[in-house]
């Protein structure tokens, strides 16, 4: 183990040099997996789909934790989940339409997301084969639509 210049002794400045040092001389090495032949894939290169869900508390009064819990049963039964992220957030500035979810890249928000929308979102959205429309869920109430908004811009 070298230390970095102007790097002291101390314990956890090493600590770091030396794990910077084992993986530059693993990456070095090439591919890892067995005999150099398989290829780790990062777990976001499966992603095509990712829904930001509102967690504020005004979103989980009108319902906002159990939509959330229906949309990862739907995904799961769709077979879509290994290649949707979900990500829960803090506010979608949007409280009078919620539960709030959006889903990109198609740049969809839905808003007054109940249980039978969110199984919606996740068949139309998770890959799994179903087409429910037009790249939205067909029922569910669309706040805005961003690619249909592109679609109007490319029309001007």
């Amino acid at each position: 183990m070298t230390l970095t210049p102007g790097c002291s002794a101390d314990a956890r400045c090493a600590v770091i040099n030396y794990t910077i040092g084992a993986n530059r001389e693993r990456n070095a090495a090439g591919p890892v997996g067995s005999r150099g032949t398989e290829k780790r894939v990062s777990g976001l290169k499966k992603i095509r789909t990712h829904i930001l869900v509102c967690e504020h508390r005004d979103c989980l009064k009108r319902g906002g934790k159990e939509s959330l819990k229906e949309l990862k049963h739907a995904l799961r039964d769709a077979g879509g989940r290994s290649h949707v992220l979900i990500t829960k957030v803090g506010c979608l500035d949007q409280c009078d339409d919620g539960p709030v979810m959006v889903v990109y890249p198609e740049g969809v928000w839905y808003g007054e997301v109940d249980g039978p929308c969110a199984r919606k979102i996740a068949e139309k959205h998770s890959g799994g084969g179903r087409d429910m429309g037009e790249g939205r869920a067909a029922g569910c109430r669309i706040l805005r639509d961003m690619s249909a908004d592109a679609g109007r811009e490319e029309q001007k």
